[in-house]
C-alpha cells in the first residue's frame, strides 16, 4: 500500500471509530420508586401485567434495535428482608423496537403508574403499550403467607446492549383489605453507564491494522 493510501485509510479509520463511538445505546429508565401493595385475606401475589414496573427512555444517538432488547436483562439483585417474591421482566418489549431516539416505551394506566410519567422531559415523545405487557413485574409474600405488613426494600439492576442501570425499590406491605390493590406512589429516573471500560485505541494499534 502506497504511503498517501495508507494514511487515507487510517484517517478514514478514525472517523470511522469517532462515529461508532458517537453513535450508542444509550438509555434512561423510569422506575417506581415506592410501591403501595395492599392484599386481601387469601391473596400473596401480584404481577404489573398491562401497566409497566419501569418505562425504557432511549437517550441516545441510534435507536435501539429489537435483537438489543432480546440480549438484555432484568434481575432484582437483592432485598432487605428475605423470602418475597419480586421478579422484573420484560415481555413482549421487542415487539415495539426500534424505539426511536427520545422516545419513553412502557404500559401506564391512570390513577395505577401513571406517576411514572412525571419524569419524563420536554422533548421525549411517550408511547404507551398498554394492554400488552412489556416490563412488568412479579411481587409476592413469603409462602405460606402470614400477616406481614411494613417495607421491603428491593435491589434491581437493568441492561441493554454495553449499558446498565442500578436502582431500589421501596414496597409498603398492607393486607387485610377488603379492596386489594398495587399502585405506583413515587417515580425517579436513573441514566445508564457503559457494563465495560471502553478501550483506547492507540496510534500504534491503529498503523498494526493496515500493515
Amino acid at each position: 500500500m502506497c504511503r498517501p493510501t495508507w494514511i487515507l485509510a487510517v484517517l478514514s479509520a478514525i472517523a470511522l471509530l469517532s462515529r461508532t463511538a458517537a453513535a450508542t445505546t444509550q438509555f434512561d429508565v423510569i422506575y417506581a420508586s415506592s410501591i403501595d401493595v395492599k392484599f386481601s385475606p387469601g391473596v400473596v401475589g401480584y404481577t404489573f401485567g398491562a401497566i409497566s414496573y419501569v418505562l425504557l427512555v432511549n437517550t441516545g444517538t441510534v435507536p435501539i434495535a429489537a435483537d438489543e432488547i432480546t440480549q438484555s436483562s432484568f434481575t432484582c439483585t437483592g432485598a432487605s428482608l428475605p423470602g418475597f417474591k419480586f421478579i422484573p421482566f420484560m415481555a413482549h418489549l421487542s415487539s415495539y423496537a426500534p424505539i426511536a431516539c427520545n422516545e419513553a416505551v412502557g404500559g401506564v394506566k391512570s390513577g395505577r403508574n401513571d406517576t411514572l410519567l412525571s419524569q419524563l422531559r420536554p422533548g421525549e415523545v411517550f408511547r404507551n403499550t398498554t394492554p400488552v405487557q412489556v416490563l412488568a413485574l412479579e411481587f409476592g409474600v413469603p409462602y405460606p403467607p402470614g400477616d406481614f405488613a411494613g417495607i421491603v426494600l428491593f435491589d434491581v439492576a437493568m441492561r441493554v446492549g454495553g449499558q446498565q442501570v442500578s436502582f431500589q425499590t421501596q414496597v409498603t406491605v398492607t393486607q387485610g383489605v377488603s379492596s386489594p390493590s398495587v399502585t405506583v406512589t413515587g417515580a425517579s429516573r436513573v441514566s445508564s453507564t457503559a457494563t465495560v471500560a471502553a478501550q483506547p485505541l492507540t496510534w500504534g494499534k491503529l498503523k498494526a491494522l493496515y500493515r
